[in-house]
């Protein structure tokens, strides 16, 4: 994931937004009910079904999508819908702890960390 320019303060609680920690090389992703209420709710029951998904996650190489392949398997998109994985997709995880929703395509499609 590249940064354009580092963001070094997080933002308010309850907030959507970036922050990277320039000293340790690590960019914080928050979901916020501002911005992205479904993807918040399905963030908050994923890690309250598999509570080891808390952790932090390292970012897998550019250009995998064996995780998107293996989490949506089967899963078919509703019009103006987008299929959402929890854990996200560009992760390193477990693969069996994986949930997928299906979102608002309006709310999925503003991109907020890149």
């Amino acid at each position: 994931m590249a940064l354009t320019a580092p963001l070094t303060s997080k933002p308010a609680p309850g907030h959507t937004g970036i922050a990277y920690d320039e000293k340790s090389k690590v960019v914080h992703a928050y979901y916020g009910s501002n911005d992205l209420p479904g993807h918040m709710k399905h963030l908050t029951d994923n890690q309250n079904q598999y509570p080891h998904n808390k952790q932090p996650f390292d970012v897998l190489p550019a250009g995998s999508k064996e995780n998107r392949k293996k989490a949506l398997d089967g899963i078919k998109t509703q019009p103006d819908h987008a299929r959402d994985e929890k854990p996200p997709n560009f992760v390193k995880h477990d693969g069996k702890s994986v949930t997928v929703q299906s979102l608002p395509k309006k709310e999925s499609s503003k991109h907020v960390f890149w």
